[in-house]
């Protein structure tokens, strides 16, 4: 299992690589809009929204497909269910919103895996998952 600082350093790029996107997308629809002349409130709004869906896709999408984010990537580590499976989008989306569930109390569900024998935060607990090494995946 990865414990919780090579965790918090995939967090960070994670973070980071979030962020750049997010800023790449919504910056591009940005001047697109106002290129064309949209009121401000409309670039406002579908920035916006476009800032949500990229985030939800970086996370969502990475950890379903690939098993690993870019900041997992950098630590060797993937996501996967309790059966050492794929954990699929539906789980990943909601790994995501728990998320937040370790976030409100102080981060105390992130610190979780501090102490947790497996090594899990109350997102894993919620959604059933683990962060592993990939080289410990089964052939």
């Amino acid at each position: 299992r990865v414990g919780f600082l090579p965790r918090f350093g995939a967090e960070i790029i994670d973070v980071a690589a979030t962020w750049a996107l997010v800023l790449v997308v919504s910056g591009g629809l940005f001047l697109g809009l106002q290129a064309i002349g949209a009121a401000d409130e409309v670039v406002l709004i579908v920035g916006v929204l476009a800032g949500i869906a990229v985030f939800l896709a970086y996370w969502t999408i990475l950890h379903a497909h690939g098993r690993q984010t870019l900041g997992k990537l950098t630590i060797g580590a993937v996501v996967i269910d309790t059966n050492l499976g794929t954990i699929g989008y539906g789980r990943a989306l909601g790994r995501l919103v728990a998320e937040i569930v370790s976030a409100i109390p102080f981060n105390l569900g992130y610190l979780w895996a501090i102490w947790d024998p497996e090594k899990q935060t109350f997102h894993d607990k919620i959604a059933g998952t683990l962060v592993i090494r990939k080289a410990d995946l089964p052939a």
